[in-house]
């Protein structure tokens, strides 16, 4: 959404003066995982589990995905706010928290540049704990020099990214495509102790958002299907803790 707070908060604050929408496409904003989630299938949701990771060419550095615009924004901190975290793991986060419903209080993380080109500042690996308002865990493990992993289309044949997982204490859901959801209790889903394959989770991608964007334009209301601009400040929040706590080697209580 923004490299600061501060940016954030200015761009709310003025479309709301303007009276107009304002959205970030970072994914939807409801999930059927909440679904099975609140019925207790899992139980209490206990740990999630995030494992992002690339093995980025040098050009992405300045040439980004498809290479036809040479810019460096990437590579500085003041300018893009941070590496992978910031780039790239905000839309599984944004995912996760609309999933399980929770929120983070609480945020430790290390960080380094181990492996990208001669002047990039931002981190190419980072490491997030994090304590959620129930009391669970959450795991973060993102890298954009993870090797083998393949990128851009190319891949290797063990570097299938690992979909996030979600842990209760009567089971827990992979958030894989299809959806794979193990319990220990009998329910909707058939038998205990088995594991269930269920709905693929519908993902919209960015056309999808722009045109349901389009349509709250012509309503005047914003489209629960869309991300509103507070959402995507919460994520931003939690992304720059972590910077925090890895800078100032402690764990990081939100709100900042």
């Amino acid at each position: 959404m923004a490299v600061t707070l501060k940016q954030a908060d200015e761009m709310i604050a003025e479309c709301r003066r303007a009276n107009v929408l304002l959205t970030i496409p970072i994914g939807p904003r409801i999930s059927p995982i909440r679904e099975l989630i609140d019925k207790g299938i899992i139980g209490k949701v206990i740990g999630t589990r995030i494992v992002n990771t690339y093995d980025k060419p040098d050009s992405y550095w300045e040439g980004g995905y498809s290479g036809r615009v040479k810019l460096d924004w990437r590579k500085r901190w003041e300018t893009s706010g941070g590496g992978v975290l910031m780039i790239n793991t905000v839309y599984t986060m944004h995912r996760m928290r609309y999933a399980t419903g929770l929120e983070v209080e609480r945020v430790y993380s290390e960080y380094g540049t181990f492996c990208s080109p001669k002047g990039v500042e931002v981190e190419d690996l980072i490491m997030v704990v994090l304590r959620y308002n129930n009391g669970a865990i959450g795991n973060i493990e993102s890298g954009s020099c993870v090797r083998g992993m393949g990128y851009l289309g190319k891949r290797y044949p063990a570097s299938l990214p690992e979909p996030p997982r979600i842990y209760g204490t009567e089971g827990q859901i992979i958030l894989s495509k299809p959806v794979r959801v193990y319990t220990t209790k009998e329910t909707e889903l058939g038998k205990a102790g088995v594991w269930h394959e269920t709905f693929v989770e519908e993902r919209e991608n960015r056309e999808d958002v722009f045109e349901e964007f389009a349509k709250g334009i012509l309503s005047g209301e914003l489209p629960k299907t869309v991300a509103a601009p507070e959402d995507a400040r919460k994520i931003l929040e939690i992304t720059l803790a972590a910077y925090k706590s890895g800078l100032e080697g402690k764990p990081v209580n939100l709100p900042l």
